[in-house]
């Protein structure tokens, strides 16, 4: 009613008519569940009155008193306008003004609430009819065609029927945070709960109560006078309960109040076990709580979880049900020709997934190998072996590179082979050979082959034979073709040697003790001869160079001196007879 302001001070969508505001939503609602709101307050000195349906805010009111006002509310009293209209509350179901019938219901039901914020809480009112100031002209003209039927307080529902006027609820309301009450007793102490517990870590503490909007002691609700308003005022509490290393902390506190929680990040426990990360309600600390629901301290739970292998020591946290994968590397090379290979963790091959729930050690092992590096003229081996295998090895006793080139004797490491050594650490092998080269030497007696080592000097046989009267001295060399002196040949690659010999003969060719007066004598060697004559010679000397081969024949022809010999007596004796014969 706007009936002490004037018009022109009410400001909205709608309009000020016979003393009321009025406005009329454009189009219609659907079936269905509408909840309309009406809320009041002051801004500089003004009064808003805000309208909603279903939350959607529809009109806003601006209404400015003559002088600014300092508080709004909106008032249920059973007493009457100036006018003589009751000073309530309607909620009235109908058309869109008196001269449309207010309702008109054929079938079905429409359920309607009432319910005014107070002191806290929205409750009710303490009493309500089927019939208000509207609904009295309504029903004097005829217009109604509805009735209403209680249910529980603050509800009704509108069906088909004759109207009818009757009292929906009346006596003493009680409203708390958990629920509504009507009773017609005066003691409301049945009612008074001073704790409610919901078993979830919250609670309602009851602080105080109003009756008809005004404070009042919790004493007086045992005698309170039937159709009162009584709204109980309760407190709500929360139990923090934080049990967390380092902290224990429990207690009921206010909601809305504050409590500082500052958690150690990293609680040890000194066993492999720790607890990191606190989170307060899933926030991390330190931090200001405003207590407006239980908290819970939550720390992530970790184990260490170690791996200890010949290349490190490694320790890490992992959290509790966590996967962790344990790996090695399948080869570890220290670069000093030692090694470790095939990797196993508490005897199985790595990688190993684990699923983290204890404190947890493992032991990583390797196999040991050492590189053994065996060598020698054709070959050169590098293998790797187990620390503590034994192995043994015998190289060939002779190389021939089929080239008139051989290797012998060999010595591993300046030992004879075969050789058996333990591998306790990297090893190197190195097989020395005595290299020899094959020398051919040809004679004019044979030919032979003979292994003489490299860089000796080697001595042809080459000495003088005498066979058939002929005496073969070896003269000079020939090395692969070139002439060389009779000595020892430096051997430094295969050769072939030839020892040439010279044939000499002394063939005599007296008679009688007399030389012969004429002779002449040959040598033969294979195939080469050579021959020589003379006058009176008591002997010829032969010589053939270069003899092709051994056997060699001498053969010698002559003519005795004989009758020179005696020719000469005659002279001789004939020379003796004058002489003698002059002396005479």
């Amino acid at each position: 009613s706007t009936f002490s302001i004037d018009k022109s001070a009410v400001k909205g969508k709608g309009a000020v008519r016979f003393m009321e505001y009025e406005y009329v939503m454009p189009g219609s609602i659907p079936f269905g569940h509408v909840e309309l709101e009406m809320r009041t307050r002051v801004d500089d000195g003004k009064i808003i009155v805000e309208f909603y349906a279903n939350g959607q805010k529809y009109d806003n009111v601006t209404i400015t008193p003559y002088a600014p006002a300092a508080s709004a509310y909106i008032e249920i009293a059973p007493t009457t306008t100036p006018i003589g209209a009751p000073l309530d509350l309607e909620l009235v179901l109908g058309g869109y003004n008196d001269t449309i019938p207010f309702t008109v219901l054929n079938a079905g039901r429409i359920g309607l609430k009432l319910y005014v914020h107070m002191n806290g809480a929205w409750i009710p009112p303490p009493s309500a009819w089927s019939i208000g100031s509207a609904l009295g002209i309504n029903l004097v003209f005829g217009y109604s065609s509805a009735r209403v039927e209680p249910q529980d307080v603050g509800s009704v529902l509108v069906v088909p029927g004759s109207p009818n006027s009757r009292r929906l609820w009346a006596g003493t309301i009680i409203a708390t945070p958990i629920g509504i009450n009507a009773t017609n007793s005066t003691d409301l102490s049945p009612y008074i709960r001073s704790l409610v517990d919901f078993g979830n870590n919250t609670r309602l503490v009851l602080t105080g109560a109003y009756v008809n909007g005004r404070p009042a002691q919790l004493s007086s609700l045992s005698n309170v006078t039937l159709g009162s308003l009584v709204v109980l005022q309760y407190k709500r509490q929360y139990f923090i309960s934080i049990s967390a290393p380092g902290n224990f902390t429990a207690g009921w506190f206010d909601e809305n109040s504050t409590i500082v929680i500052n958690e150690p990040p990293v609680v040890d426990f000194g066993n492999g076990t720790r607890s990191v990360n606190p989170l307060v309600n899933g926030t991390r600390p330190p931090l200001v709580v405003v207590v407006d629901r239980p908290l819970v301290v939550s720390y992530t739970r970790q184990y260490l979880v170690s791996l200890n292998s010949p290349i490190n020591n490694t320790a890490v946290w992992a959290n509790a049900s966590s996967a962790v994968v344990l790996s090695l590397p399948p080869v570890v090379d220290f670069g000093n020709n030692t090694r470790l290979i095939d990797p196993l963790i508490n005897g199985t091959r790595p990688p190993l997934t684990i699923e983290v729930n204890r404190p947890m050690s493992f032991v990583g092992t390797y196999t040991k190998q050492y590189l053994v590096t065996y060598s020698g003229p054709v070959w050169l081996n590098r293998t790797w072996i187990n620390a503590g295998a034994s192995a043994t090895f015998n190289p060939p006793q002779i190389i021939d590179f089929g080239n008139d080139t051989r290797l012998i004797n060999p010595f591993i490491n300046g030992a004879k082979p075969p050789l058996s050594i333990t591998i306790d650490k990297p090893i190197s092998l190195s097989v020395e050979y005595t290299r020899q080269y094959l020398v051919s030497i040809r004679t004019p007696f044979n030919e032979t082959n003979v292994w003489i080592n490299a860089a000796a000097s080697y001595a042809p046989p080459a000495s003088t034979i005498s066979t058939n009267g002929v005496r073969l001295i070896p003269a000079y060399l020939t090395i692969d073709g070139r002439r060389a002196p009779l000595a020892p040949v430096p051997v430094e690659a295969p050769l072939n040697i030839t020892v040439h010999y010279n044939a000499y003969a002394e063939v005599p060719t007296t008679f009688a003790g007399l030389p012969a007066l004429y002779a002449d004598a040959s040598i033969a060697c294979g195939g080469a001869s050579n021959s020589t004559s003379g006058f009176f010679a008591s002997s010829l000397r032969l010589e053939l160079a270069d003899v092709p081969a051994g056997t060699c024949s001498v053969s010698a022809h002559g003519v005795p001196s004989l009758a020179l010999v005696a020719a000469a007596v005659a002279a001789a004796i004939v020379v003796l007879f004058r002489k003698l014969h002059k002396r005479s």
